[in-house]
Protein backbone atom coordinates (compact mmCIF):
# COMPACT_ATOMS: atom_id res chain seq x y z
CA UNK A 1 0.00 0.00 0.00
CA UNK A 2 1.53 3.61 -0.67
CA UNK A 3 0.78 6.27 1.54
CA UNK A 4 1.96 9.73 0.60
CA UNK A 5 3.32 11.84 2.86
CA UNK A 6 5.01 15.63 2.32
CA UNK A 7 8.26 16.57 3.81
CA UNK A 8 10.20 20.27 4.09
CA UNK A 9 13.40 20.31 2.58
CA UNK A 10 15.53 22.52 0.80
CA UNK A 11 18.01 22.19 -2.31
CA UNK A 12 20.70 24.48 -1.75
CA UNK A 13 22.00 26.93 -4.61
CA UNK A 14 24.76 29.40 -5.34
CA UNK A 15 25.83 31.01 -8.56
CA UNK A 16 29.25 32.55 -9.61
CA UNK A 17 27.87 34.51 -12.41
CA UNK A 18 30.11 34.73 -15.80
CA UNK A 19 32.40 37.10 -16.92
CA UNK A 20 31.39 37.22 -20.79
CA UNK A 21 27.90 39.68 -21.24
CA UNK A 22 27.03 37.28 -24.65
CA UNK A 23 27.12 34.17 -22.23
CA UNK A 24 26.84 34.99 -18.59
CA UNK A 25 23.02 34.09 -18.52
CA UNK A 26 24.07 30.35 -19.74
CA UNK A 27 24.68 28.42 -16.88
CA UNK A 28 26.87 25.64 -16.55
CA UNK A 29 25.21 23.61 -13.47
CA UNK A 30 27.75 21.41 -11.14
CA UNK A 31 25.78 18.87 -8.82
CA UNK A 32 26.08 16.76 -5.84
CA UNK A 33 23.38 15.28 -3.59
CA UNK A 34 23.43 16.38 -0.06
CA UNK A 35 20.85 14.24 1.58
CA UNK A 36 22.12 10.28 2.68
CA UNK A 37 19.20 8.49 4.72
CA UNK A 38 19.82 10.13 8.06
CA UNK A 39 18.49 8.13 11.20
CA UNK A 40 17.57 4.46 10.27
CA UNK A 41 17.19 1.10 11.25
CA UNK A 42 20.11 0.03 13.77
CA UNK A 43 22.86 -1.94 12.14
CA UNK A 44 25.02 -3.76 14.62
CA UNK A 45 23.88 -0.73 17.39
CA UNK A 46 24.56 2.10 14.82
CA UNK A 47 21.70 3.63 13.31
CA UNK A 48 23.04 7.00 11.58
CA UNK A 49 22.91 6.65 8.09
CA UNK A 50 26.51 9.08 7.11
CA UNK A 51 26.89 8.80 3.58
CA UNK A 52 30.49 9.84 3.72
CA UNK A 53 30.91 8.03 -0.19
CA UNK A 54 27.38 8.33 -1.12
CA UNK A 55 27.38 11.93 -1.64
CA UNK A 56 29.84 13.11 0.75
CA UNK A 57 32.21 12.86 -1.28
CA UNK A 58 30.82 14.50 -4.19
CA UNK A 59 29.36 17.48 -1.65
CA UNK A 60 33.04 17.68 -0.54
CA UNK A 61 34.29 18.50 -4.17
CA UNK A 62 31.27 20.01 -5.01
CA UNK A 63 32.35 22.80 -1.98
CA UNK A 64 35.76 22.93 -3.25
CA UNK A 65 34.97 23.45 -7.02
CA UNK A 66 32.62 26.53 -5.45
CA UNK A 67 35.56 28.17 -3.68
CA UNK A 68 37.80 27.81 -6.77
CA UNK A 69 35.47 29.40 -9.31
CA UNK A 70 34.29 32.40 -6.81
CA UNK A 71 38.13 33.59 -7.66
CA UNK A 72 38.01 32.39 -11.36
CA UNK A 73 34.89 33.33 -12.44
CA UNK A 74 34.46 31.61 -16.40
CA UNK A 75 32.65 33.17 -19.36
CA UNK A 76 29.62 31.28 -18.65
CA UNK A 77 27.94 31.25 -15.12
CA UNK A 78 28.58 28.13 -13.03
CA UNK A 79 26.07 26.96 -10.75
CA UNK A 80 26.46 25.02 -7.58
CA UNK A 81 23.60 22.32 -6.73
CA UNK A 82 23.22 20.97 -3.55
CA UNK A 83 20.21 18.59 -4.04
CA UNK A 84 18.28 17.48 -1.40
CA UNK A 85 16.23 13.77 -1.46
CA UNK A 86 18.20 12.33 -4.35
CA UNK A 87 17.84 9.26 -2.20
CA UNK A 88 13.78 9.26 -2.48
CA UNK A 89 14.04 9.55 -6.27
CA UNK A 90 15.88 12.38 -7.38
CA UNK A 91 13.31 14.91 -5.51
CA UNK A 92 15.46 17.80 -5.32
CA UNK A 93 16.63 17.64 -8.69
CA UNK A 94 13.41 17.10 -10.01
CA UNK A 95 12.28 20.15 -8.18
CA UNK A 96 15.02 22.33 -9.59
CA UNK A 97 13.94 21.23 -12.93
CA UNK A 98 10.91 22.21 -12.84
CA UNK A 99 10.18 25.19 -10.64
CA UNK A 100 13.90 26.14 -9.77
CA UNK A 101 15.54 29.78 -10.51
CA UNK A 102 16.82 29.05 -13.83
CA UNK A 103 14.98 28.11 -17.11
CA UNK A 104 16.38 24.48 -18.60
CA UNK A 105 16.79 26.78 -21.94
CA UNK A 106 20.07 28.76 -20.05
CA UNK A 107 21.52 25.18 -18.71
CA UNK A 108 23.70 24.32 -21.30
CA UNK A 109 25.30 21.51 -19.61
CA UNK A 110 25.14 19.39 -16.09
CA UNK A 111 27.83 17.99 -14.65
CA UNK A 112 26.85 15.69 -11.50
CA UNK A 113 29.17 14.43 -9.08
CA UNK A 114 27.91 11.37 -6.88
CA UNK A 115 30.52 8.85 -7.96
CA UNK A 116 32.76 7.47 -4.83
CA UNK A 117 35.51 5.61 -6.64
CA UNK A 118 37.99 9.03 -6.64
CA UNK A 119 37.86 7.79 -2.59
CA UNK A 120 40.18 4.94 -3.22
CA UNK A 121 43.37 6.87 -4.71
CA UNK A 122 44.71 7.64 -8.23
CA UNK A 123 43.20 6.46 -11.67
CA UNK A 124 44.69 5.58 -14.77
CA UNK A 125 41.42 6.44 -16.20
CA UNK A 126 38.01 8.73 -16.49
CA UNK A 127 35.01 6.83 -16.84
CA UNK A 128 31.88 9.51 -17.12
CA UNK A 129 28.57 8.25 -17.85
CA UNK A 130 26.60 9.37 -20.65
CA UNK A 131 29.53 10.13 -22.51
CA UNK A 132 28.07 8.28 -25.80
CA UNK A 133 25.10 10.51 -25.49
CA UNK A 134 26.24 14.12 -26.34
CA UNK A 135 29.16 16.59 -27.51
CA UNK A 136 29.92 16.69 -24.08
CA UNK A 137 31.72 13.46 -24.65
CA UNK A 138 34.40 14.70 -26.94
CA UNK A 139 34.62 17.27 -24.15
CA UNK A 140 35.50 15.00 -21.37
CA UNK A 141 38.26 13.17 -24.03
CA UNK A 142 39.91 16.07 -24.36
CA UNK A 143 40.37 17.16 -21.23
CA UNK A 144 41.08 13.42 -20.34
CA UNK A 145 44.28 13.62 -23.22
CA UNK A 146 45.64 16.78 -21.29
CA UNK A 147 44.81 15.09 -18.15
CA UNK A 148 47.35 11.63 -19.34
CA UNK A 149 44.15 9.67 -18.61
CA UNK A 150 42.44 7.35 -20.92
CA UNK A 151 38.72 7.16 -21.58
CA UNK A 152 37.30 3.66 -20.27
CA UNK A 153 33.68 2.71 -21.02
CA UNK A 154 31.03 1.93 -17.94
CA UNK A 155 32.56 -0.18 -15.82
CA UNK A 156 29.23 -1.15 -14.25
CA UNK A 157 26.91 -1.09 -16.76
CA UNK A 158 23.91 -3.70 -15.26
CA UNK A 159 23.98 -0.92 -11.96
CA UNK A 160 22.47 1.60 -14.42
CA UNK A 161 23.73 4.19 -12.64
CA UNK A 162 23.49 6.81 -15.17
CA UNK A 163 19.82 6.47 -14.47
CA UNK A 164 19.95 6.50 -11.07
CA UNK A 165 21.30 9.89 -10.70
CA UNK A 166 20.34 14.01 -10.72
CA UNK A 167 21.86 14.16 -13.92
CA UNK A 168 19.42 11.50 -15.51
CA UNK A 169 16.71 14.44 -14.58
CA UNK A 170 18.47 17.20 -16.18
CA UNK A 171 18.76 15.11 -19.43
CA UNK A 172 14.80 14.14 -19.55
CA UNK A 173 14.62 17.94 -19.78
CA UNK A 174 16.64 18.15 -22.54
CA UNK A 175 20.08 19.53 -21.19
CA UNK A 176 23.35 17.41 -21.95
CA UNK A 177 24.84 15.89 -18.39
CA UNK A 178 27.64 14.08 -17.23
CA UNK A 179 28.05 11.81 -14.44
CA UNK A 180 31.41 12.64 -13.56
CA UNK A 181 33.19 9.82 -12.79
CA UNK A 182 36.96 8.12 -12.55
CA UNK A 183 38.09 5.07 -13.69
CA UNK A 184 39.13 1.90 -11.81
CA UNK A 185 42.51 1.31 -13.37
CA UNK A 186 43.75 2.43 -9.60
CA UNK A 187 47.81 3.76 -9.54
CA UNK A 188 50.17 1.86 -7.13
CA UNK A 189 47.46 -0.84 -7.38
CA UNK A 190 47.40 -4.35 -8.51
CA UNK A 191 44.64 -4.83 -11.23
CA UNK A 192 41.41 -5.28 -9.82
CA UNK A 193 42.17 -4.05 -6.40
CA UNK A 194 39.57 -1.08 -7.16
CA UNK A 195 36.10 -3.17 -8.64
CA UNK A 196 37.25 -5.19 -5.54
CA UNK A 197 36.59 -2.30 -3.29
CA UNK A 198 33.21 -1.52 -5.11
CA UNK A 199 31.83 -4.87 -4.88
CA UNK A 200 32.59 -4.72 -1.42
CA UNK A 201 31.06 -1.48 -0.61
CA UNK A 202 27.89 -2.08 -2.64
CA UNK A 203 27.14 -5.63 -0.79
CA UNK A 204 28.11 -4.11 2.81
CA UNK A 205 28.27 -0.42 2.86
CA UNK A 206 25.92 1.13 0.67
CA UNK A 207 22.99 2.94 2.07
CA UNK A 208 23.94 1.31 5.21
CA UNK A 209 25.17 3.03 8.42
CA UNK A 210 28.82 2.13 7.97
CA UNK A 211 29.07 3.79 4.75
CA UNK A 212 30.55 6.58 7.19
CA UNK A 213 34.60 7.80 6.65
CA UNK A 214 36.70 5.88 8.29
CA UNK A 215 35.23 2.71 6.65
CA UNK A 216 34.83 3.82 3.01
CA UNK A 217 37.97 6.55 2.59
CA UNK A 218 41.36 5.18 1.76
CA UNK A 219 43.06 7.88 -0.36
CA UNK A 220 42.50 11.08 -0.73
CA UNK A 221 44.58 11.87 -3.47
CA UNK A 222 41.80 10.81 -5.84
CA UNK A 223 39.47 13.20 -5.06
CA UNK A 224 41.94 16.05 -5.66
CA UNK A 225 42.37 14.17 -9.13
CA UNK A 226 38.48 13.97 -9.54
CA UNK A 227 38.30 17.70 -8.20
CA UNK A 228 40.88 18.46 -11.27
CA UNK A 229 38.96 16.48 -13.77
CA UNK A 230 35.47 18.15 -12.90
CA UNK A 231 36.82 21.89 -12.90
CA UNK A 232 38.74 21.27 -16.32
CA UNK A 233 35.38 19.31 -17.76
CA UNK A 234 33.56 22.80 -16.08
CA UNK A 235 35.97 25.52 -18.10
CA UNK A 236 36.09 23.75 -21.01
CA UNK A 237 32.27 24.33 -21.09
CA UNK A 238 32.15 27.86 -20.17
CA UNK A 239 34.91 28.96 -22.44
CA UNK A 240 33.42 26.98 -25.59
CA UNK A 241 32.27 29.37 -28.52
CA UNK A 242 28.80 26.66 -28.66
CA UNK A 243 26.65 24.93 -26.36
CA UNK A 244 27.14 21.68 -25.84
CA UNK A 245 24.60 19.55 -28.32
CA UNK A 246 22.90 16.11 -27.91
CA UNK A 247 23.87 13.42 -30.88
CA UNK A 248 21.94 13.09 -33.66
CA UNK A 249 19.87 9.94 -33.31
CA UNK A 250 20.14 9.44 -29.84
CA UNK A 251 18.16 8.90 -26.69
CA UNK A 252 17.69 12.60 -25.57
CA UNK A 253 17.28 16.20 -27.24
CA UNK A 254 16.46 19.59 -26.43
CA UNK A 255 12.56 20.59 -26.32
Amino acid sequence: QTRPRVALTHNVVGTIPGTDTRRAGEHIVLSAHWDAYGIGPAVRGDSIYNGALDDGGGTSVLLALARVFATSPQPRSITFLFTTAEEWGLLGAHAFVREGPLPMDRVVANLNLDDGIELWGRKRDVASLGVELSSLGATSAEVAKRMKLRITPDPYPQEGFFLRQDGFVFAEAGVPALYMALGTDAVDRPAGWVDERVKTYLAEHYHRPSDEYDTVVVDLAGAVQYAEYVRDMAIAVARAPGRPAWNRGGEFTRP
